[in-house]
């Protein structure tokens, strides 16, 4: 037989009181009874945009293009869930951590890979390549081979720094890099 949570209410009080229980501590204790609410209780929440942007403190107007751009599909209503609402305002927060624990495993791949010695200066790599093919420019020209084998040689050792060029181009993982002045040509 259920009683009416007043009945319940007063019987549980007057056992209190009997046993000189001190009220103030149980009475803010939480219970178990459910706490009326205009929410409902076993749906999630949806929202239209007036709604959800007085909710939020925006203008719909800003709180629509939020939900565009973050390509948020209202249902068959109209109305958005509380997390589309979310990450079209806040944004992708995991997907942000995501981004940025991928930059810094890269990070630490490259720091990995310098301590590691596998990785070379493109730069001082020209250089100390460059001194190596003047001095064998010298040695070619100065030596008996006729003109045509000299001339083919040189020819060989002028490619050198497009060929490593080309292979930093394939190593590299980074999309193309442009010649600054906006025409796009590499």
């Amino acid at each position: 037989m259920k009683r009416g949570n007043r009945e319940l209410d007063s019987r549980r009080y007057d056992l209190l009181l009997r046993r000189r229980v001190n009220l103030t501590t149980v009475y803010l204790m939480p219970s178990r009874t459910r706490t009326k609410s205009n929410v409902p209780q076993n749906e999630p929440l949806r929202w239209n945009v007036e709604v959800g942007g007085r909710e939020l403190g925006l203008a719909n107007a800003t709180l629509r293009k939020a939900l565009n751009k973050s390509g948020a599909i209202p249902d068959e209503h109209g109305c958005f869930s509380t997390r589309q609402l979310i990450a079209a305002v806040f944004g992708a927060i995991d997907l942000e951590k995501l981004r940025t624990q991928e930059q810094i495993t890269r990070k630490y791949q490259l720091d990995n890979a310098i301590v590691e010695a596998s990785v070379v200066r493109k730069d001082e790599l020209m250089k100390v390549l460059g001194a190596v093919a003047d001095a064998m420019t010298s040695r070619i020209r100065a030596s008996e081979l006729s003109r045509h084998a000299q001339d083919d040689l040189l020819r060989d050792i002028a490619g050198i720094p497009l060929s490593v060029t080309d292979v930093a181009r394939r190593q590299s993982r980074l999309p193309a890099r442009r010649n600054g002045n906006g025409d796009g040509e590499q």
